[in-house]
């Protein structure tokens, strides 16, 4: 038996162990006919059958740089006894795990259902586009463990803050957090659609960054994600600076809409609609002791910033989030 470990950061800066325990780990490098559960990936690989996997097997492991991964239109599934309503959530399994190769790219269309984490990235030249990312619903009163649809974690910026990781086109919901962003700079998060994720009564959030620094976030569609717990919303930034929110349609979400939260500074917020947003702040919010951030044309209805320069509610924002 292999056993696997990563450790990484967890939300609101707590440490949070993924540990995936694979066994009889095998190298492919063929088409998708001979791939299984708990393969190392060494070469460009299409799935041509759905994979069923459990948080025994684990999901698939890159193992070579420049790999990519298409789903070619079916699943990736993972089950467990001991997860979170008979899925993997909770166990740490990880679905795709880049596994500190570059060059990356995991394709659909097609499902990655049931992960702790659907798409782990740490190193660059990821793309993570047209993936359909989900998991079981949660029920009122069951709280669900961690569970994050896409993760990066340790990316730091190249000299010239070119793009490091590409996030695009995936449907993302029922996990805990939709994104994460851990320690992770100059990521391209746009145009996915990222809803209903949720953990009554834990906290939980659309998109969340953490200590995340240069990223741009633009062209999402972002609604129905927390319950209304004390760090729940759309799009929520902790100590993290410099990063470019806009068109972003981020509405009615069940706690902030845009909230930028402990010392986060430098973000330019512009031409995003956020609306219905009813809770810690609102639509545009900032909390405890964020610094000096922009923002522009945004579309708002309730807000706890003191009016910056340059700062207009202006409505509706065409194309936000397309």
């Amino acid at each position: 038996m292999i056993k696997k470990t990563k450790i990484t950061s967890t939300i609101l800066l707590s440490a949070l162990l993924l540990g995936v325990a694979v066994t009889s780990m095998n190298f492919s490098t063929a088409y998708g006919a001979d791939v299984n559960c708990g393969d190392v990936l060494v070469a460009d690989t299409v799935l041509t059958h759905t994979l069923n996997c459990t948080d025994i097997t684990g999901g698939l492991t890159i193992g070579a740089i420049d790999v990519e991964l298409d789903l070619n239109g079916w699943d990736i599934n993972c089950t467990s006894a001991g997860g979170y309503l008979g899925s993997c959530q909770g166990t740490g399994t990880i679905g795709v795990d880049q596994n500190g190769f570059t060059g990356m790219t995991v394709t659909g269309p097609g499902t990655i259902d049931g992960f702790a984490f659907a798409v782990f990235v740490d190193a660059t030249g990821a793309n993570v586009k047209d993936l359909l990312i989900t998991g079981p619903a949660s029920p009122n009163g069951n709280p669900r463990p961690a569970a994050q649809g896409i993760v990066v974690t340790d990316i730091l910026c190249p000299d010239d803050f070119d793009t490091t990781v590409n996030i695009h086109g995936n449907e993302i919901l029922n996990q805990r957090e939709g994104v994460a962003l851990f320690f992770a700079n100059c990521v391209n998060i746009h145009h996915n659609v990222i809803h209903d994720n949720n953990s009554d009564p834990v906290e939980c959030s659309g998109m969340l960054l953490v200590n995340s620094d240069n990223n741009k976030i633009h062209a999402n569609t972002i609604f129905n994600n927390g319950e209304n717990a004390g760090a729940d919303g759309g799009i929520l930034l902790y100590t993290s600076d410099n990063n470019k929110i806009f068109r972003n349609d981020v509405s009615n979400n069940n706690g902030a809409g845009i909230s930028l939260r402990s010392g986060s500074a430098g973000n330019t917020v512009d031409h995003n609609q956020v609306l219905g947003n009813p809770l810690f702040g609102g639509d545009l919010s900032e909390l405890f002791g964020s610094g000096v951030n922009s923002y522009l044309k945004n579309c708002y209805g309730t807000t706890n910033i003191v009016p910056v320069p340059g700062m207009s509610n202006k409505c509706p924002i065409p194309n936000a989030g397309a």
